[in-house]
């Protein structure tokens, strides 16, 4: 019985995509995975020789299925996509040029059968740069279980902003996700990793880590407050789940963690006055949502100017 599809959204990636479905046939054989996980690529209308080289890969004990798109429909249809195809009860989102950490699917695969109610698992993460250094994200902390809550969400969603190697029971991602459909966005993966936590056990085990490339060039670039504007509406399908203040929490959090997509290091008090005002002006008024965020401007230039 299939337990896992991994879901590789892909574009002009071919000898990265070829690699990736090369470790993972070598993965699942040495592990004998292949009755309990499948790969499934969507393609997203690649004008280089990436159907070719996945072809040999197709009709193999090791299953994986290809979709190419007619059309590039962009990064996050070309996610839903994916995970449309997917028939297993858990889903595997991985980049086309990241790589799992080994005996990470059977870690997966143990978990799934240890915890009835596993909805998530949320792995380490190696950056890997252009000159062949690396940089542990994450650290070695062992793994720990969270249990399904506003806790939960608020300490391990802010993880899924780096798709690669999460983890998430498939039942409801796609009609949650849609049911809101003004809220769609390209962190669709922080969304999918905040409503599995809200709704069974969870796993943070950053000893397994995925190697996530960081020199190719992506296939799109931040805006003027580094997507955050993005990054919150993933939490705004919580209104009806959780209290405003909660909501004014989990984004204050998510900007504190990630501050770097914000222009404090230049100690430019016009570009940062001018992001917070943008926020300000994109951000629904949650309860508290203002004087949070001005407090976090106010101390993370602060900050900046001693450094």
């Amino acid at each position: 019985m299939m337990l896992i599809d991994i879901l590789i959204p892909t574009y002009n990636r071919a000898k990265d995509v070829l690699m990736n479905l090369e470790i993972l046939q070598q993965e699942i054989e040495k592990q004998e995975l292949w009755d309990t996980i499948q790969i499934i690529v969507s393609d997203n209308c690649s004008t280089d020789e990436t159907e070719q080289l996945v072809q040999p890969f197709l009709g193999k004990k090791v299953q994986v299925q290809y979709y190419k798109n007619d059309t590039n429909i962009g990064l996050e249809p070309n996610a839903l996509a994916v995970l449309s195809k997917a028939t297993s009860p858990y889903v595997l989102f991985l980049g086309d040029d990241d790589f799992l950490a080994p005996d990470y699917l059977q870690y997966c695969l143990d978990s799934i059968a240890k915890h009835s109610n596993l909805s998530c698992i949320i792995p380490g993460i190696l950056s890997v740069f252009a000159d062949g250094t690396m940089k542990d994200v994450r650290g070695n902390n062992p793994e720990k279980i969270l249990q399904p809550s506003f806790e939960a969400v608020l300490e391990g969603s802010h993880w899924g902003h780096q798709m690669s190697g999460i983890l998430c029971k498939k039942e409801g991602l796609i009609e949650s996700y849609l049911s809101q459909k003004e809220h769609r966005t390209p962190y669709l993966f922080l969304y999918f990793t905040a409503y599995s936590l809200s709704k069974g056990t969870g796993i943070y085990n950053p000893q397994y880590k995925t190697r996530v490339n960081n020199f190719n060039e992506k296939d799109w670039g931040y805006n003027k407050v580094g997507l955050l504007d993005d990054v919150y509406k993933c939490y705004y399908f919580f209104k009806d789940t959780f209290t405003e203040s909660q909501i004014t929490t989990l984004l204050i959090h998510f900007t504190r963690l990630h501050s770097y997509r914000l222009a404090f290091s230049s100690k430019n008090p016009s570009i940062i006055y001018k992001q917070y005002k943008y926020l300000l002006k994109s951000t629904p008024p949650f309860k508290g949502f203002n004087a949070e965020l001005r407090k976090l401007f106010i101390k993370e230039s602060i900050l900046a100017y001693i450094k």
